[in-house]
């Protein structure tokens, strides 16, 4: 089982165990559960994607977004915040937004190659890219952004590489069949000039 949240500070981690008056942070989050992710919102609050939804600490607040507010999946992986506050979720049931407190989801019937989502990244371009467990690399519309609707986009996809096109919001896929080794993607990370992909 998951430690849950620690806390480095002057150069030691913080357990709750270790504290007198542990911090919300710590102490908040049920314990054993897996943290696969965290970030951090413009407002200040911690969003930590774990096994069991999401949690977002602010102040001594926490509040879990499960299946039950309508998340796709409770199994969650990622999390990637847009420049407007817009949060995106990497869940087991698809690619879940959060956009003023309203939760949509995408998935393969959207045009995504998996609904089991792994890592998000949006890159220097605009494009956004989604990796998949099973599926490779899905690579959203640049133009419109994944923060909008497909719908909203009138500007026709644009192709990269080898990426298969689709009508939809996803406009290429990159997968075993096109040059990965695996149709696994666990992480994406851009350094000043490539993509790079983390495999199995």
């Amino acid at each position: 089982r998951g430690a849950g949240l620690l806390r480095l500070e002057a150069g030691k981690l913080i357990a709750p165990a270790s504290e007198p008056d542990p911090s919300p942070s710590v102490t908040a989050l049920p314990p054993g559960r897996r943290i696969r992710a965290l970030r951090e919102a413009a407002d200040g609050a911690l969003w930590l994607a774990t096994e069991a939804g999401v949690s977002r600490f602010i102040g001594r607040e926490l509040t879990t977004l499960t299946q039950r507010d309508g998340l796709l999946d409770n199994s969650t992986f990622d999390l990637w915040f847009d420049p407007d506050g817009t949060l995106w979720i990497a869940t087991d049931g698809g690619l879940q937004r959060l956009r003023d407190g309203h939760l949509r989801g995408f998935t393969t019937r959207d045009g995504l190659s998996s609904n089991q989502i792994r890592a998000l990244y949006r890159d220097r371009a605009g494009s956004f890219w989604v990796g998949t467990q099973g599926g490779g690399l899905n690579r959203l519309r640049a133009e419109a952004g994944p923060s909008r609707d497909a719908a909203e986009s009138t500007a026709p996809p644009q192709p990269v590489g080898t990426l298969e096109t689709s009508e939809t919001f996803v406009i290429g896929v990159l997968d075993a069949a096109r040059g990965l080794s695996s149709n696994i993607v666990n992480a994406i990370l851009e350094d000043l000039s490539l993509i790079h992909i983390s495999e199995p």
